[in-house]
């Protein structure tokens, strides 16, 4: 009995989780750091190697948002500022169970190469963000006290970070068919 009760909860444990898939859409290294809200435990920051995807998993509950910083040697000036790039908001198990994201242009509006969009994994929708920063995003939280939150009974999402660019591109069959 104890070992059907113990794979029941590991099982829910595992269908419960938290998870962003960070998916990089060019070829520059980056590392992903996580900035808990007070009251959310710290996470370790994650390495996304060009055109890979890395699973990053959150506690319940958990409240805070994520940048990502291409490596040195990639960096130029549309890069985020000291740092603190374009950031992917999340709370998970908020107000009437929902999981609530979006992504944010308030801190570094000119980092252009890294958090790009956001959605629900499954559903692909609603999606918050854009592929260009070149004018402002209409779909991005843009200023304080924005309505740009977006919501989803998903705990499962992906954020797409990087340039689309034609020198850089990942091909779409490199892209694995779970992300369309």
């Amino acid at each position: 009995m104890f070992y059907k009760t113990a794979a029941a909860v590991a099982l829910v444990a595992v269908v419960a989780a938290n998870t962003v898939d960070m998916v990089s859409q060019d070829v520059a290294g980056r590392t992903v750091y996580f900035v808990p809200q007070e009251g959310s435990p710290e996470l370790s920051s994650l390495r996304l190697t060009g055109g890979n995807t890395v699973t990053a998993e959150f506690p319940k509950g958990w409240i805070g948002n994520f940048f990502a910083v291409r490596d040195e040697a990639d960096r130029d000036e549309t890069d985020g500022v000291d740092g603190n790039g374009m950031l992917g908001e999340v709370r998970f198990d908020g107000w009437g169970g929902l999981n609530y994201f979006d992504v944010s242009a308030i801190v570094a509006p000119d980092d252009a190469h890294n958090v790009k969009v956001m959605y629900p994994k499954n559903e692909k929708s609603p999606t918050s963000g854009c592929q260009n920063y070149d004018t402002e995003c209409p779909n991005a939280y843009n200023y304080p006290d924005d309505i740009q939150t977006k919501s989803s009974e998903e705990n499962e999402f992906v954020c797409l970070i990087g340039d689309l660019e034609a020198s850089t591109r990942r091909h779409a069959r490199q892209i694995p068919a779970k992300y369309w």
